[in-house]
């Protein structure tokens, strides 16, 4: 949808004017948009040690939705969103990598994300 706004009324353009005018404001605001896609996703903590973290950083990076933190202490913590759709593969392959199941921290369940 696109609306036009125009605060001098188009008694001088004629209504072809008008109608060039419009045009012209409609094709300038659609060349400058972007597509934004929405996905259903799910934001998780998820802490680490160091041993496992750049092992998570090269194989998970490219499938989180986003990072939102990362803090480093005693263990690293990421504060995270991903798909719904990958999360249980996600949860696998962690687990895999880890050699066991991961306390995953649900922090909001079911919120749209976009990418």
């Amino acid at each position: 949808m696109v609306i036009v706004v125009r605060y001098f009324g188009g008694a001088l353009l004629g209504t072809g004017g008008l109608v060039k005018a419009y045009t012209q404001a409609v094709q300038l605001a659609l060349d400058e948009a972007t597509t934004i896609n929405m996905e259903y996703s799910q934001n998780l903590m998820v802490r680490f040690n160091y041993s496992h973290y750049s092992s998570f950083e090269n194989l998970f990076f490219n499938i989180m939705n986003q990072v939102i933190d990362i803090q480093y202490s005693d263990v690293v913590s990421l504060k995270i969103w991903i798909a719904v759709d990958k999360l249980d593969d996600f949860i696998e392959k962690v687990d895999q990598l880890t050699g066991g199941p991961l306390p995953l921290n649900a922090l909001k369940k079911g919120l749209y994300h976009t990418l």
